[in-house]
């Protein structure tokens, strides 16, 4: 790690600067992680291994699963074989609370402790106890949820086989640290957080609105890249948060899960992209129209993400296209309310198979995020990736060259080339220009193939 160094920043503490200099895309640091679980709710579609998830792939398969604990699930016996040596401790931990499950937390807190008890070696600079649990900071509810998993803690990892050095202040400051340092993993698609690592370097990164660098996820290894140029003596910053959400909700985000208010330039001095997330279509628009569709949208997100739930999905494609006949006619597409609602629409659309809907809607978005985001982030460039797949199933093959091609773009500095997500996007290029070359009644013949890159609601089972 000769590319960085663990840095005090006035009015953050510590932080990580760049020691030469970078150019966008370039790797700053590779890190394995120190420990990592799969999250529960993913745990029957995942390999608790090495993370491949069938849950939202073109192939769904049935994972082996462990005979001892019947909770570990793994692509194959390879996989399993190679995860004994970690999942060993946690079969028998497992058994002892079944029926039920332990938290995720709990998963973590034991996975780090046997590995101490391995002695396994952070391979940075930082360890785990030089992360910061934000201890004193904790409300008083937060302080009681600390005891309880503390308390519950020994039920699971075995009261005979704790350490005779752990004591439940060193629980307590791990459980608490969790919160503050965990990084979710994403599946191989970037769809949805399936598990979460600690990676005790990386948690050095501060949080910045405009960040120099972004992390991603290639397997378990979180690689940093640069999102801007970098020259030695910089900082390096990521975004904690989701980088469309309102000033507003950057800061609630930070200050109720990290401890502190963001005050970045962003925040404090304002930027162009958060006017656009509250903007109407025009300045003539009257306060009693504003009010009016502000009240309207929320109560319809209210039943859209009823319906989600229920997976009515019928019901919820009339009420996404019965909103947007209202929004259309006040809000700008960039303003936040909207957003979510044409997400939304993109979304069971897809999953109607109405792609000719998804498509216009997911046009709407992606005009929206380049508008809101830098022109290399990953979440412009993966949403170009899913725009460029749906344009390809309704045959509009050039249109879908032109947003695969600059997904692609995109894609290679944030993830880098050798990223499953950067092949993928090089495949779909491929089967579109060969798509090209064929005649109109061998197109359907080649829609079989289209399927591989469906997209399709996740229902949380």
């Amino acid at each position: 790690m000769d590319n960085i160094e663990i840095i005090e920043v006035v009015g953050k503490g510590r932080g990580m600067m760049a020691t030469k200099n970078f150019k966008i895309g370039d790797v700053i640091i590779k890190e394995e992680p120190y420990a990592v679980i799969v999250m529960n709710g993913n745990h029957k579609t995942t390999c608790h291994y090495c993370l491949q998830c069938t849950a939202f792939g073109p192939e769904i398969k049935s994972m082996s699963k462990c005979s001892g604990c019947n909770y570990a699930r793994y692509c194959d016996r390879d996989c399993q074989k190679k995860a004994w040596k970690e999942h060993k401790l946690e079969c028998k931990s497992v058994r002892c609370v079944a029926p039920g499950l332990p938290s995720d937390k709990t998963k973590m807190v034991a996975r780090i402790l046997w590995a101490q008890l391995r002695n396994e070696k952070e391979a940075g600079p930082i360890q785990i106890k030089d992360l910061d649990p934000h201890l004193s900071e904790r409300t008083e509810a937060d302080q009681k949820d600390l005891d309880d998993h503390v308390f519950d803690f020994g039920d699971y990892f075995g009261y005979d086989d704790l350490p005779e050095n752990v004591k439940d202040e060193e629980l307590r400051h791990l459980f608490s640290m969790m919160d503050c340092n965990a990084i979710g993993i994403n599946d191989r698609k970037g769809l949805q957080a399936i598990a979460v690592a600690i990676y005790p370097t990386c948690s050095m990164m501060n949080h910045d609105c405009d960040p120099t660098a972004v992390a991603v996820n290639n397997g378990k290894r979180l690689e940093v890249r640069a999102l801007k140029e970098l020259k030695a003596g910089d900082e390096i910053t990521i975004c904690y948060v989701n980088p469309v959400s309102t000033k507003e909700e950057r800061q609630k985000k930070t200050l109720e899960q990290y401890y502190f208010k963001c005050e970045c330039k962003f925040c404090s001095e304002g930027c162009e992209a958060d006017v656009l997330k509250y903007a109407m279509l025009s300045d003539d628009i009257t306060e009693k129209s504003k009010t009016y569709i502000l009240g309207f949208t929320r109560n319809c997100m209210k039943r859209i993400d009823l319906s989600k739930r229920k997976e009515n999905w019928e019901r919820m494609s009339n009420q996404v296209n019965g909103a947007l006949l209202q929004m259309d006619s006040l809000m700008s597409d960039t303003h936040v309310l909207k957003l979510d609602v044409l997400n939304n629409g993109v979304e069971v659309h897809s999953f109607l198979q109405q792609q000719g809907v998804a498509v216009t809607q997911a046009i709407r978005v992606a005009d929206a995020y380049k508008k809101l985001l830098p022109k290399i982030h990953p979440l412009l460039g993966l949403w170009l990736m899913r725009l460029g797949i749906l344009q390809w199933q309704v045959e509009k093959l050039e249109d879908a060259l032109e947003s695969l091609k600059s997904a692609s773009l995109i894609i290679s500095r944030t993830h880098g080339e050798e990223h499953v997500i950067f092949n993928d996007i090089l495949g779909l290029i491929q089967q579109c220009m060969y798509e090209q070359h064929l005649p109109s009644h061998a197109r359907q013949m080649a829609r079989v193939a289209k399927v591989r890159a469906g997209h399709h609601l996740p229902t949380g089972k």
